[in-house]
């Protein structure tokens, strides 16, 4: 019979977890000193999970990009792709997501899922078979203590073997208001994603870093603090 064994699901849930938040870097330049916002990807690979399903590289992939930086804000579009036994994770909305500029935050942002989507593919899935039998003794004799009777239980090992893996998939939109501290001087922005109470617990954070980029100067007239 084809199952996830359990352990094979802490391992699973382990590697999503990771007991720290899992995070990717990118860099561009900073869109408000050029005026545009470079061609850009930040990606979260699972490439060892992906090996054990037989699952296409890129598969389980956690994708973001920075689509627009503003005087009104910052927007960003992201994907995320996630095993059947945590497809929770592949919806956008099932996570509290907040964006840091320079380890600032910004107010809170709106989220627009775009849905979840199943596709199978034909990988490697978990198959438990009876490898042979364990014989053990269940009571002996409290003077002698020979054993008076012994049990026999069969003995289990899990495999991986050809069959559908299906990958949930999902998408969408996230805009964070501007509150000051996205202009042409941000060093940093962080888009954190923290999996809320009803979900398996899973963290992780894209991050842009801007190259080249300086505090911003003061205004004519005025000094500027330091950091």
């Amino acid at each position: 019979m084809r199952t996830l064994p359990l352990l094979l699901l802490l391992v699973l849930l382990a590697a999503l977890a990771g007991g720290c938040t899992r995070s990717a870097t990118t860099q561009i330049r900073n869109p408000a000193q050029i005026g545009y916002v470079e061609p850009n990807k930040v990606v979260i690979s699972y490439a060892r999970i992906e090996s054990n399903y037989g699952l296409p590289p890129g598969s389980l992939n956690e994708e973001a990009s920075l689509v627009s930086y503003d005087p009104s804000g910052a927007c960003f579009n992201v994907s995320l792709n996630n095993l059947e036994d945590a497809a929770a994770l592949a919806d956008i909305a099932a996570y509290d997501i907040q964006l840091l500029a320079d380890d600032s935050p910004l107010p809170p942002g709106t989220v627009q899922p775009g849905g979840v989507t199943a596709t199978v593919h034909q990988g490697l899935v978990p198959e438990t078979q009876q490898t042979g039998t364990s014989t053990s003794c269940v009571r002996t004799n409290p003077n002698t203590q020979a054993c008076e009777q012994w049990d026999t239980q069969p003995t289990y090992s899990t495999y991986m073997v050809p069959g559908p893996v299906t990958v949930y998939s999902g998408a969408g939109n996230v805009c964070f208001p501007n509150n000051g501290a996205l202009h042409p001087g941000t060093q940093e922005v962080a888009l954190e994603f923290r999996s809320a109470a009803n979900v398996p617990r899973h963290r992780f954070t894209f991050e842009w870093r801007f190259l080249g980029t300086a505090p911003a100067p003061a205004a004519q007239g005025q000094a500027r603090a330091s950091r």
